[in-house]
């Protein structure tokens, strides 16, 4: 009876407070609110069996296993894990199923589960599968039943008596239950046995209860179990009770957690935690009159509750509790708290009610205002004075009441019409004052007086912060602007520190003069020995914005739109390795927005827009916890294909998706990956991307590694690895390089050869060439020869000592002069391949001119020069033409009884020169009549070097050539020849 009258005691001064949560439904994933039990597996899952089929939650979302994915009923009341990492899924229905990786397999022997337990209730009951497979049932009421693998059942039903039992089926597994034949409603005693083998060691035997009130078990430990009947619970060894209590309402549930305490669900009474060791210490309540259907903690430390129709709370820390509207605190807008003196907290909301909480609960007080009820009566300041009062300040009105004298209901008058936005004590009842109107000193029952410094400055901006040592010296923060006071001056907080930016929406002062500095959007600011600190999101801040300060010793807790942060340094200043730590709403805060703080003792309290919660300060750090990490999937080429560790991929198979988990339910997705792929990277990558991607990877040996990262730091202890290779494609093989190689040599040895071959046809056609080119040097020797005849230099010699006899000396010297011309331009033209025309022309003309002298004018000769032709810079090979004009003279003029004439006429027909040689000699038939021996010689000599030349020329430049003698007739006589020499001009730069 204490017992109880204890629990109901604890009960009512708890009520309301909860521990702060996280609330899944169907609107996360969830696919039903319905949920009966809930497990996490060996891998660090957590798995919910609902009315909807079984779920899976992974941390960032919920994966259904349902009818439609091969369970044989959607209603699932129980999940179990076996030895070899199944899941087991136990439905309404009774038939069982397992997941196998991630394929449902129906239980091949369902049909002798409902041949044994024919007409029988199959729903609930408890599973274990041996190391041999065998799979053991305990329905309840009617016995158990084990079933091997090849489908033999054994059947224990109706032992005549109610009997409650746990039987060890095999060291560290055990199967609990309870079996009966009775059915009436009256109350009945019932038997609590510990079973192994054959031996039945009866442990307790309990008071009357109803049969239709089943028992709940839980295994501790080897040693301890715990069992329950409607309302009691019992703590047991193997040989007898250790323990009991009881509680207000029916126990559905029974878990343990690793702190050493006993959580029991119940029927429409929330969640009870008991001390292990001492059941009769009070108990913790929480969740009011909820239906617990289920309760676990994970091995983060998390725990997780389920309430019928509800969906599933997970609570992060027990440490942080929240206050609902049970406790006349409301989700509303809470926008001030502060504790006065004794340590009371007080708060105020935006309707402007007041409230303070006490170890008997909590008290609210209407706050009188003589305004317009329509006019806002949002509460800003709760503050303590020195002299132990509140002071409530708020949008219209200033209250200052004395805690010790205030009761419950009783409304509060203001005593200022003024309301304010901040202020600072000065003592003696008076104040500075900051509002909407500027700063101000204000005292009780006085008009508010604007403040001047000594140069009569007054400040009319909206005051939102004050803070300082004196009213000497402090600190003030408007909408724009930040002043200093000191020494009688107002001075821009600028002036002194040029570096400052921001709207400081809160002030405050250390006990070691340190100022700090809210600011909206710029983060914090603290002056510390004169000098400036800059504190943002980037040193460890988790919001630039900063509402409220509040320094706690080596401490600085700050109220942020993203949550609650504390700053901790161990040296002398904060500049010396800060730490932050946050809190927000997925740690159990009311609200990421947080207003307002108050610290007492090791409670901090914080004011958020959904109400007010609050933080243990000694159990702020959560306990140390490596995530575990796992390679979920893997694409190739960006279609899903897993890859087997140790597994040879094709080089075209050379695009890999590798996706990857850590569990790390307290975060809620915000864990950070730390993978690298060996092989490729030998530095680690860091995202909180849940997958990597690698392009275009050369064939090569591979390891990928990732780990998960908690926001402290915290690594898994082991990486997640996946080897595998990519094959060098078919080319880049031994064997193919082997063939590759040998190719290569045959191709070689067959370049060579070929190239020997080309190189023994290139030196034979090169010797034809230097034949052809020796030939040809011969052809000009002889051509040089056959102008410089010896017949001809003797001759001309005979014509100059002639005229040196007959006394012509001026004859003479011009024949001379001119022979010697001739044969100075025939040595230099035999020099060049090609010559200009004119020069050619002008050697023609030296010659016709000598053999003029010698033959005493027998001829007369004259050039006909095409005016196409550029003498200058036509080039044509040296002594062609030479050849055809002396056999003019000498064959066709020379027989002649009369003077003859000679014609060379020169032509430009495309790129080649036509030139011809025509004389109106006897002709070829006539002069070889004539016998002329010597000439006939010559002829044939002279004529055939120069055809042999241009032939040759032919040949080497493969130019169009022609070379011909032509009779010409007049009336059927011979009256002439005419010589035509067709060949190429080249130009200068040739």
């Amino acid at each position: 009876m204490a017992l109880t009258c204890a629990f109901m005691v604890m009960s009512v001064a708890v009520r309301a407070q909860h521990p702060g949560h996280v609330f899944y439904n169907v609107n996360d994933g969830l696919p039903s609110s319905d949920v009966y039990n809930i497990i996490q597996d060996s891998r660090g899952f957590i798995w919910f069996a609902t009315s909807n089929g079984a779920s899976r939650y992974n941390g960032y979302e919920f994966e259904t296993f349902d009818m439609d994915k091969g369970l044989p009923d959607n209603t699932v009341f129980r999940i179990y894990e076996d030895y070899k990492g199944r899941i087991w899924f136990i439905p309404f229905s009774g038939n069982l199923s397992y997941l196998d990786g991630d394929t449902v397999v129906v239980y091949p022997h369902n049909d002798k589960i409902q041949e044994a337990f024919e007409g029988k209730s199959k729903n609930r009951y408890y599973l274990y599968v041996d190391h041999h497979d065998n799979v053991w049932l305990s329905i309840l009421p009617n016995g158990y039943a084990m079933i091997t693998p090849s489908g033999k059942v054994t059947l224990q039903t109706n032992p005549g008596v109610l009997q409650a039992y746990i039987r060890e089926v095999e060291p560290g597994g055990y199967l609990p239950g309870y079996i009966t034949r009775y059915s009436s409603p009256r109350p009945y005693r019932i038997f609590f046995n510990f079973q192994k083998g054959d031996q039945n060691t009866q442990i307790y035997q309990t008071e009357k209860f109803k049969v239709s009130n089943h028992p709940f078990f839980k295994i501790l430990n080897d040693t301890t179990f715990a069992f329950s009947f409607y309302n009691k619970l019992y703590l047991t060894n193997r040989r007898h009770i250790l323990d009991s209590a009881v509680i207000p309402q029916m126990i559905i549930w029974i878990n343990n957690d690793r702190d050493g305490h006993i959580w029991l669900g119940t029927h429409g009474g929330g969640l009870y935690r008991l001390d292990a060791n001492n059941l009769h210490n009070p108990p913790r309540h929480y969740f009011g009159t909820e239906m617990i259907t289920c309760f676990i903690q994970d091995s983060e430390g998390n725990y997780w509750c389920s309430a019928s129709g509800k969906g599933v709370f997970m609570i992060p820390f027990l440490h942080i509790l929240n206050y609902d509207a049970s406790d006349s605190i409301p989700a509303d807008y809470l926008r001030a708290i502060g504790v006065d003196r004794g340590g009371t907290l007080w708060g105020g909301f935006g309707n402007g009610r007041l409230f303070r909480i006490t170890p008997e609960g909590t008290e609210c007080f209407p706050l009188v205002s003589h305004r317009s009820p329509s006019q806002k009566k949002e509460v800003v300041i709760v503050k303590s004075l020195k002299n132990g009062h509140i002071a409530i300040v708020t949008l219209l009105n200033t209250y200052i009441i004395d805690p010790s004298r205030m009761r419950p209901g009783i409304p509060i008058s203001p005593v200022s019409d003024y309301g304010g936005l901040c202020f600072m004590e000065l003592g003696n009842g008076r104040f500075l004052w900051g509002s909407s109107i500027g700063l101000s000193t204000w005292e009780k029952d006085k008009k508010l007086e604007p403040y001047s410094d000594s140069s009569g400055a007054i400040i009319h901006e909206r005051v939102l912060s004050i803070a300082g040592k004196d009213q000497s010296d402090f600190w003030l923060g408007t909408l724009d602007r930040v002043w200093h006071f000191h020494q009688g001056h107002f001075k821009e907080i600028t002036s002194e520190y040029p570096a400052y930016k921001g709207r400081a929406l809160d002030i405050e002062q250390d006990t070691e003069g340190r100022t700090w500095f809210g600011t909206k959007g710029n983060g914090v600011y603290f002056i510390e020995n004169d000098s400036l600190h800059h504190l943002t999101i980037h040193s460890g801040l988790v919001s630039s914005t900063c509402h409220r300060i509040v320094p706690d010793g080596n401490s600085v807790w700050m109220a942020t739109n993203r949550g609650l942060t504390r700053m901790s340094w161990t040296g002398r200043s904060p500049e010396e390795n800060p730490l932050f730590e946050h809190i927000n709403s997925s740690r159990g805060l009311a609200s990421d927005e947080v207003f307002s703080i108050a610290v007492r003792d090791d409670d901090v309290w914080v004011a958020t827009s959904k109400g007010l919660s609050k933080v243990s300060k000694s159990r702020m750090s959560p306990p140390a916890y490596s995530p575990p990490i796992f390679i979920t999937g893997t694409s190739i080429m960006g279609k899903p294909e897993n890859i087997r560790n140790e597994e040879e991929l094709p080089y075209f198979k050379n695009t890999i998706d590798i996706r990857f988990l850590g569990l790390n339910f307290r975060e809620h997705g915000e864990t950070r990956y730390g993978y690298k792929l060996e092989g490729l990277e030998t530095k680690w990558n860091f995202s909180s991307d849940r997958s990597a991607r690698y392009h275009g990877l050369e064939p090569g040996h591979y390891r990928f590694m990732v780990r998960a990262f908690t926001k402290n730091g915290i690594a898994s202890n082991q990486p997640a690895t996946l080897t595998f290779n990519i094959l060098p494609p078919v080319w880049q093989t031994l064997w193919f390089r082997i063939s590759a190689v040998t190719v290569i040599l045959a191709g070689i040895w067959f370049s060579v050869y070929m190239r020997i071959r080309t190189i023994k046809r290139k030196s034979a056609m090169e010797t034809r060439i230097l034949e052809t080119q020796k030939r040809a040097l011969e052809l000009e020797q002889s051509a040089l020869r056959a102008q410089m005849n010896p017949h001809f230099i003797f001759n001309s010699l005979n014509s100059i000592q002639s005229f040196i006899s007959g006394h012509d000396t001026a004859s003479a010297e011009r024949y001379l002069s001119k022979f010697a011309r001739l044969i100075r331009l025939i040595l230099e033209n035999s020099r060049s391949n090609c010559i200009p025309l004119e020069n050619e022309i002008r050697t023609l003309q030296f010659y016709m001119e000598l053999e003029q002298l010698r033959f005493q004018n027998k001829f007369d000769f004259r050039f006909d020069i095409d005016p196409e032709l550029e003498p200058e810079f036509d080039m044509i090979p040296p002594m062609i033409i030479q050849p055809a004009i002396e056999n003019a003279i000498i064959h066709g003029i020379m027989p002649l009884k009369k003077p003859g004439l000679i014609t060379i006429t020169m032509k430009k027909s495309g790129n080649n020169l036509l030139c011809t040689v025509e004389d109106n000699g006897v002709g070829r038939t006539r002069a070889a009549e004539a016998g002329q021996g010597n000439a006939k010689a010559h002829h044939s000599v002279g004529l055939l070097v120069t055809r042999e030349r241009l032939q040759n020329l032919h040949l080497s430049a493969g130019q169009q050539i022609d070379f011909r003698i032509e009779d010409m007739y007049r009336n059927g006589q011979a009256c002439g020849t005419k010589v035509v020499i067709f060949m190429p001009i080249f130009d200068t730069k040739e």
